[in-house]
């Protein structure tokens, strides 16, 4: 039989009628070809494929050195914190060896001293009080003759004893800061109910317990000897002193400071000089914190009475700088600082006592408030 005109030819495949393909012959587009399939591979990436046993192996040599210099490094690490924890256990227990010597001589907590207790000066009904606060660890006898020149001069001088001094380092090891400012505000406000005007002058941290003190009721006159604000930094500390005083609680509470202080430049003044040779580490973190709240400057801008500073250049206790920057925060118009040079941090003690005491026992008397100029 003819075609049929309108067939052209063979019937067209893939018509209705035609079965489909059989798909599962079809690739994956998930499989990844090989290389081998593909043609003939890039340049390079047979000389890597030839070279990645190396590779790998390379890679393990570096990780193995990674893991034993780690190890290494944690050992080092291991072997430095056991020392840093054996020296620090017979330093403190040096320290707890000296406070039991003292114990048994008679010196605990809550028995004052002979000797380091309040020191009283001047007419008891006199018109101008002065309140002396004394330092960090020390006694009022921080002052030396000053109590008893303004007593000469018919003021009356009270310098109190702060909370935790006077007896033992043990006492010193559980008081706050907080109890410190209490006592100045107290023994301030004594004062003030008896007396017309009353003074106050601070010692390093006795500067930074007045100025927490006092900020709202503020006294006639006020001068800062060496106020404690910061710890002088040491470049070879690399980081500032007060960090090192939280790392080493870790494993101290008590250090032995020696028997000599060590803020007055030349050794025989220090003669006699009280103050606890076992330092609490404790009682340190509750100083930087008091110093922390005086030198906020809100704090100082709200002080405008007159303020006489008084601060030594080769401080190596209570850091100048941040002395002369509370200085210049003051809010007040009087101001007048002074600065030495010849002198460490007990200036009433030290090479120019006699320039200090001047200078002080000017200030409190005299009926003019101090200049606003600095020297």
């Amino acid at each position: 039989m003819a075609d049929h005109p309108h067939d052209g030819g063979a019937r067209r495949s893939g018509g209705p009628g035609d079965a489909a393909p059989d798909r599962r012959d079809a690739p994956d587009p998930h499989d990844l070809p090989d290389l081998h399939d593909v043609g003939p591979s890039p340049p390079g990436v047979r000389e890597l494929q030839e070279l990645s046993p190396y590779i790998d192996a390379s890679a393990r040599r570096v990780r193995r050195r990674w893991v034993r210099w780690l190890a290494i490094d944690a050992a080092v690490i291991a072997l430095g914190l056991l020392l840093v924890t054996l020296g620090g256990c017979r330093v403190d227990a040096h320290a707890r060896a000296l406070l039991d010597e003292q114990a048994a001589a008679g010196i605990e907590p809550g028995v004052v001293r002979p000797g380091w207790g309040p020191i009283e000066a001047g007419p008891a009904d006199a018109d101008t009080a002065v309140l002396l606060v004394h330092g960090f660890r020390s006694t009022p006898n921080d002052f030396g003759p000053l109590p008893a020149a303004l007593a000469e001069r018919g003021l009356f001088a009270r310098a109190m004893l702060l909370p935790g001094h006077g007896t033992s380092a043990r006492e010193l090891a559980g008081t706050e800061w907080s109890e410190w400012v209490d006592a100045v505000r107290a023994e301030y406000a004594a004062l003030r109910a008896r007396h017309e005007r009353v003074h106050v002058v601070g010692f390093s941290m006795g500067a930074a317990c007045a100025l927490v003190a006092l900020a709202e009721d503020q006294p006639d006159r006020l001068a800062l000897v060496a106020p404690y604000l910061r710890v002088t930094p040491r470049w070879w500390l690399v980081a500032r002193p007060e960090f090192w005083n939280e790392v080493a609680r870790l494993v101290v509470d008590y250090a032995d400071t020696g028997p000599t202080i060590r803020g007055i430049s030349d050794p025989e003044l220090a003669e006699d000089f009280p103050f606890y040779r076992v330092l609490p580490l404790a009682a340190v973190s509750q100083a930087a914190a008091l110093a922390e709240r005086a030198r906020d400057r809100e704090l100082l801008a709200a002080y405008t009475v007159p303020t006489l500073a008084l601060v030594s250049d080769r401080d190596t206790v209570a850091d100048p700088r941040a002395a002369r920057a509370a200085f210049e925060a003051l809010g007040s118009d009087e101001r007048r600082l002074v600065r030495y040079d010849a002198s460490n941090h007990v200036l009433l003690w030290d090479a120019e006592a006699d320039a200090v005491l001047a200078e002080l026992v000017t200030f409190l008397t005299s009926p003019d408030a101090p200049t606003p100029a600095n020297e």
